[in-house]
């Protein structure tokens, strides 16, 4: 595992206890949950509903008898207090005919997961304070009503792909057609942004094998040991603007041919053309401080060294995407417009809205492209620093996305 991720792990993980961590500020979980833009979970709005097993629909006329003996609207799974300051706030759907899910499975599950958050640095104090709550309404609907409600959940699995379209849970990202149990179809989706949730929730995806039975099998696959291809994920799309023809050019500790011959740390492309205001000059000094930022949290000279920067320079959008979907390894890009899925047919992970100023263009954005951990955090930091690009000339300063995690 990369230097960077044990440390970045170690540092969330710590950080609801010690409010002077920079990374995730004085309180990264237990804050109010951010809400997801729409336009991230809105392709759930299309999914036809016979894509999603009957037994999740709002309209179910299934009772709740064969549910676990958790009916209310939320409860733990063991017995006691919610802790008054929850570290990661875990939900499941309670009711086994649909969820598969069952008291034992869970808590097998968690308790596998905790151990590997132990490894990577969580205090017993935090780990105690791991809530599990169980939510064993017999319609989806109710349960959506009851996990909003709260307004605390990071995680939420057993549910189905209908989560959003008939529980009205808006997620940040999700694993879709998991078997848990005995039960197919089966969904685990990420709510909220704190970082120890990110870690959980990849950990869990990793995991989902060890509870696709009725009987828990125990395993624990390290998410990042090694960094794969982003997870099946949901992207929306924006309408347009530019059209146009590219050649793609890097820069950075390496160059050429000797930067490509080395697995890229991280990948950030911009677009080197008029329309995105960028230059050269003010990519270089924006990656510069991000390197910076990176170094605070863990990582190595070595690994910095291998940062790929690489402009995409055609005056088409469209070229510009068909080059970044051939290299296929691109991160984050920076300077594209609302068009980037519509036209340039990039799919983003997530994304900002396009009013982003740079240089003296207006109507840009960021995109993050790659689930993988060290991208998420160079997004964010580019996200709250954007400012210093917004102009001909670079303004430094560096911005701590996570010091008000709130």
């Amino acid at each position: 595992m990369k230097n960077f991720f044990k440390t970045l792990l170690a540092v969330a993980l710590m950080a609801t206890l010690v409010c002077s961590f920079c990374l995730a500020g004085c309180n990264p979980v237990n804050n109010s949950k951010t809400q997801p833009e729409q336009s991230i979970s809105s392709p759930e709005e299309s999914e036809p509903e016979g894509s999603v097993p009957a037994e999740d629909s709002s309209t179910s006329t299934e009772d709740s008898a064969s549910t676990d003996s958790s009916t209310q609207q939320g409860e733990q799974s063991s017995a006691g207090q919610e802790a008054e300051e929850p570290f990661i706030v875990i939900a499941w759907y309670a009711k086994t005919s649909t969820s598969g899910l069952t008291d034992e499975l869970v808590a097998a599950f968690v308790a596998e997961l905790k151990t590997y958050l132990a490894e990577s640095g969580a205090t017993q104090e935090q780990l105690n304070a791991v809530v599990v709550r169980a939510y064993a309404q017999d319609l989806i609907s109710e349960v959506g009503e009851a996990v909003n409600g709260a307004g605390d959940v990071d995680i939420i699995f057993g549910v189905g792909k209908n989560l959003k379209t008939q529980g009205n849970i808006d997620f940040i990202e999700r694993e879709i057609d998991q078997t848990m149990g005995t039960k197919t179809g089966r969904v685990i989706a990420r709510l909220s942004e704190n970082l120890s949730a990110k870690v959980a929730y990849d950990w869990m995806v990793a995991n989902v094998a060890n509870i696709a039975g009725e009987t828990y099998v125990s395993g624990s696959v390290d998410p990042y040991a090694q960094q794969e291809e982003p997870q099946t994920s949901d992207s929306g799309a924006q309408s347009g603007e530019e059209s146009g023809n590219q050649s793609a050019q890097e820069s950075g500790a390496q160059s050429g041919e000797e930067q490509e011959q080395t697995t890229a740390y991280l990948v950030i492309a911009w677009w080197n053309y008029s329309t995105s205001g960028l230059n050269e000059t003010l990519v270089n000094a924006f990656v510069a401080e991000l390197k910076t930022y990176l170094a605070t949290k863990g990582a190595t000279s070595d690994e910095l060294a291998t940062i790929v920067v690489r402009a995409y320079s055609d005056s088409g959008v469209a070229d510009v995407g068909a080059k970044v979907n051939a290299d296929a390894d691109v991160d984050v890009i920076l300077g594209m417009g609302g068009n980037i899925t519509s036209k340039a047919l990039i799919e983003c992970a997530e994304k900002t809205e396009n009013t982003l100023v740079m240089g003296t263009k207006t109507g840009r954005l960021i995109a993050r492209l790659s689930e993988n951990l060290v991208a998420k955090v160079a997004y964010d930091w580019m996200v709250a620093n954007v400012a210093n690009i917004a102009g001909e000339t670079y303004v430094s300063g560096n911005v701590d996305p996570y010091a008000n995690n709130g």
